[in-house]
């Protein structure tokens, strides 16, 4: 299992894991996307003086920071 802070998501031009922003929300100073990356949900944040992609353009994500967690069995509980 992957786990990244939304701020530790860039988007990139080339490369980089690719989705469909689903969503392009104004939250002040904070702009939060939703991008669908085959049938996962990833949230990205930015400030709002940060270029990114518009709803329903395709884009290029990278992971600026990440932890990998091992997942665990449902029977280990």
């Amino acid at each position: 299992m992957l786990a990244v802070r939304p701020s530790d998501v860039d988007f990139v031009d080339e490369g980089g894991l690719r989705g469909v922003v689903r969503r392009r929300s104004s939250l002040g100073e904070i702009v939060d996307y939703q991008i669908a990356v085959g049938s996962q949900t990833l949230r990205v944040q930015k400030t709002r003086h940060e270029s990114g992609p518009q709803a329903g353009e395709t884009c290029g994500v990278r992971f600026a920071m990440s932890n990998w967690y091992p997942m665990s069995d449902a029977t280990d509980a």
